[in-house]
């Protein structure tokens, strides 16, 4: 039997430390890997962990190194890609994974030559539709270890994509996880101690050294003269183990070790290290040889014809080993940056990108360069322990700031974009001095809804009262949220200083109706005489209702009461707060022996409302008394005072109910829900994943005994829904990544807003009291809706969720005289149920490439 020998490191681009500490040993890691490859003919390959990102890091403090780079990468000792950072696939979308092998791979071909081995070597789970991703890559073969159910599965399997997509895959022991070589064998015979033995003697003389400053971890030594031998001692019995473990669930004939876990150099004892195996293996008939993880993917697509297929997403717990946890609850930390990169995402690749390549088929710039800046800077924040938010707090102040920049540079490029578009409509219908509204579409299908904007009355121009009319001469719905007032704005003049308009500016919201896919539409503005309806409170008779819903605040405890009007189903006690105890960590989930579940408000909640012509209103203010911190045993005894503020709106036209709540947070150790019992006898949940509607059981699935309990918590993309057949409940949500489906007899569905945690120290596992941002303090908003619907089918879901999420946006201009494009334009539409993914320009051409999903269970036609 000849067995793989890869060399590697696993690459955290930052968690222990912050980015640039971690670069810091990222350019030590360099160059002693050049200095080796140059050195020692024999030791032939190295994986830079299946990432590109680490080429630019290092580049960018030895730029005169990229020669010597490029030279070991095209002659294959340097093996690097297909991604550019490895990502948290359930906490991101689709594109993003797509956008992300994209760049890994253009990255790799410019040094010479991208792996085309599917190596995730971490990440909480992996995507129902990972075979296909990678499929479109060329990529036949997938490696990974968390979230494969080992109860049913071998260590090798086909996987097959729920589109039919079929991938090779290769699972790692849970004894070992990929660190097997350093587990069982290296550790022993490398440093003369067991793999968890982690307790060194100071008296060794390994060069300890500590910086004590404010700026520096304290609880941190280097080593100037580490400790490292060839203890060959237990090498046999070592062996021995590895070979057992690894052969126990193999279909194979042979398996797959790696050199290095995470953070490490490359070792060059392994020369050595291999030379004494093989002395020790020969005698059984095994030898152990260096070598790449694109030559173990041929020997494992070899023998395929063995395997079973698999179809599904990959997230069960661990059953056997601690270096297999799923580590299922990364989703629910630091709920705010999932927030924040779900509002990046939807600003850059459904805004400022298609609306660029629109303005460039009008003769506007394609700003490439910026738009590649934005993606660099959102896939760094998608890199695994940063998105999980399960790393230092510096680490996730630095991702704030590059989500900002994502969505400067976004809003900035849409700016330009759309203002070249506009500037292209004829407005020969038009005097020079109207006010014009123009109103933009950014999904591929026609709209019709509500639409919230600030209208600017030029002095001496327009007086209030006003009203909108359509292209067609239609006056439309109008309302107008408060009193207007005056205002100067300035006038950008690249050749004369900043101007000003005398405005008075008026808060409004108008139904806009039958707006073109992908496209826009021109209302304009006019004085009348006519009184325009305006939002005015009210204190009693606190319900809502337009031709879909009606919606009743609860007195007593504040929750909503919704019944959909065309099929009579009352949906009752609707977005309850639960508040229960928290003493996890980044990645579990952990509950106090004792603990405390809060969902009463501490007193009776005010409500007020808001009644519009188009839009009214509901709002509730309560507290919850909780305790205010937690640990392993019980919840405190002193509580404080949990502020929730929600509004429920409901607009025009729109069937479902938004939410909007503003949590005040000023408790630890806690996770906040909010509820909605859905009253349905239902055995299955379905949610938005990357490229998929994925199927999940409610009931728990029995894992006692296990090393690690399976999860009943899930992760979601825009919504999660149920239906009995013929009723059914959607929850849409913007950026809200966790749900659970409780299995009780209304069969509630929770989302998560807070799970707040104490900080541990990595591998030290002791409280961390100088990290406090996993504790999530401070203001918070979260925005939801509610969406009753008929019947068993989601396609219709999918498009209500991405136009909650996706407002259309209303820009104020002036009639443009030599424009050519008419009032009313669509620029792209789709057939339904297809859902548009990305419109972008082509890479090496000029041309446009358009992404699709078919989220049916039958073929389209687009």
């Amino acid at each position: 039997m000849e067995v793989c020998v890869v060399s590697s490191t696993h690459w955290d681009r930052e968690w222990r430390f912050s980015f640039q500490q971690t670069r810091a040993m990222l350019v030590e890691l360099m160059d002693n890997l050049l200095d080796i490859l140059d050195a020692y003919p024999e030791f032939k390959y190295y994986h830079l962990d299946a990432q590109t990102v680490v080429l630019e890091d290092y580049l960018a403090i030895r730029p005169e190194k990229r020669e010597t780079l490029e030279k070991f990468i095209k002659e294959g000792r340097i093996i690097v890609g297909p991604w550019y950072t490895l990502p948290e696939l359930h906490s991101v979308g689709g594109e993003p994974i797509v956008r992300n092998l994209l760049l890994g791979h253009k990255i790799a071909k410019e040094f010479g030559k991208v792996m085309k081995v599917g190596y995730t070597p971490t990440g909480h789970g992996q995507i129902a539709q990972l075979p296909q991703v990678y499929g479109g890559f060329g990529i036949n073969t997938i490696l990974f270890y968390r979230g494969a159910d080992r109860t049913i599965l071998k260590k090798e399997f086909i996987w097959e994509a729920p589109d039919g997509s079929r991938a090779t895959t290769y699972i790692f022991t849970p004894e070992y996880g990929r660190m097997s070589l350093f587990h069982c064998v290296a550790s022993n015979y490398y440093k003369s101690r067991q793999f968890y033995d982690r307790e060194l003697s100071w008296s060794m003389g390994e060069g300890a050294f500590r910086l004590d400053d404010d700026r520096t971890w304290k609880d941190l030594y280097y080593q100037s003269h580490p400790y490292e031998g060839r203890d060959k001692a237990s090498l046999e019995q070592d062996i021995k183990k590895l070979i057992e473990v690894e052969m126990k669930d193999s279909v194979m004939d042979t398996f797959l070790i790696i050199d290095g876990v995470d953070s490490t150099e490359p070792q060059p004892l392994l020369i050595k290290l291999l030379e004494d195996m093989n002395k020790v293996a020969s005698k059984h008939g095994v030898s152990f040889y260096h070598t790449t993880l694109e030559d173990f993917a041929r020997k494992l697509l070899e023998v395929q014809a063995r395997y079973e297929v698999y179809r599904g997403e990959m997230r069960t717990s661990a059953k056997y080993g601690v270096q297999v946890n799923l580590l299922g609850a990364g989703i629910s930390s630091r709920i705010y940056l999932k927030q924040m990169n779900d509002n990046a995402e939807r600003k850059l690749i459904n805004w400022a990108e298609p609306f660029s390549v629109f303005s460039w088929t009008m003769g506007g710039d394609y700003p490439s360069r910026m738009l590649e800046l934005a993606w660099k800077y959102l896939l760094w924040n998608q890199a695994h322990d940063s998105i999980s938010g399960c790393s230092q707090d510096i680490v996730h102040a630095d991702m704030e700031y590059y989500f900002r920049q994502i969505e400067e540079i976004s809003d900035t490029i849409l700016t330009k974009a759309l203002f070249n578009i506009t500037s292209n409509i004829s407005g020969k219908a038009f005097t020079k001095d109207a006010v014009l509204l123009t109103v933009y579409n950014p999904l591929p299908y026609v709209r019709s809804e509500t639409v919230k904007t600030y209208i600017d009355l030029p002095e001496g121009v327009l007086n209030y009262p006003i009203r909108i009319i359509g292209p067609g001469g239609e006056e439309v719905p109008l309302q107008v949220d408060s009193e207007p007032f005056a205002h100067r704005v300035l006038i950008h003049r690249p050749k004369d200083v900043p101007c000003i308009y005398k405005m008075t500016r008026l808060p409004v919201q108008f139904y806009a109706s039958q707006v073109p896919p992908m496209g826009y539409k021109v209302f304009a503005v006019e004085s009348c005489n006519t009184k325009v309806s305006t939002d005015e409170e009210c204190d009693r008779g606190f319900c809502l209702e337009n031709e879909y819903l009606s919606v009743t605040a609860n007195a007593e405890d504040g929750t909503f009461n919704i019944r959909n009007l065309k099929t009579g189903r009352m949906y009752t006690n609707l977005n309850m707060f639960e508040d229960g105890g928290e003493v996890g960590d980044p990645w579990t989930r952990k509950v106090p022996k004792s603990d405390r579940i809060v969902r009463k408000p501490a007193g009776y909640p005010r409500i007020s409302m808001t009644k519009g012509e188009i839009t009214s209103s509901i709002t509730v203010e309560l507290f919850l008394e909780v305790p205010c911190c937690a640990d392993a045993d019980r919840r405190s005894e002193d509580t404080v005072e949990l502020a929730i503020k929600t509004t429920a709106s409901l607009a025009k036209g729109s069937p479902w109910v938004s939410f909007k709540t503003i949590v005040n947070n000023s408790v630890m150790d806690h996770r906040l829900r909010v509820l909605f019992p859905t009253g349905l006898d239902v055995e299955y949940s379905y949610a938005e994943a990357p490229f998929h509607i994925v199927k999940r059981e409610i009931k728990a699935r029995d894992t006692s005994g296990w090393f690690e309990q399976g999860y009943t918590t899930f992760p979601q993309r825009g919504f999660t829904a149920v239906t009995d057949g013929k009723d059914g409940l959607a929850i849409l949500n913007k950026g809200l990544p966790e749900y659970e489906v409780i299995d009780d007899k209304d069969k509630t569905i929770a989302i998560t807003l807070l799970r707040c945690y104490k900080m541990l120290i990595p591998k030290l596992k002791t409280v961390d009291k100088t990290q406090h941002g996993s504790q999530c303090l401070g203001e918070h908003v979260f925005e939801y809706a509610v969406l009753p619907f008929e019947g068993n089918s989601l396609l219709g879901i999918y498009e209500h969720s991405l136009a909650y999420r996706l407002p259309m946006k209303v820009a104020q201009n002036s009639a443009v005289q030599d424009g050519t494009l008419p009032l009313q334009q669509g620029l792209l539409e789709v057939s339904r149920p297809l859902i548009l993914y990305a419109v972008k320009k082509a890479e090496q051409r000029d041309s446009i490439v358009l992404r699709l999903f078919n989220p049916s269970d039958r073929t389209v036609n687009g």
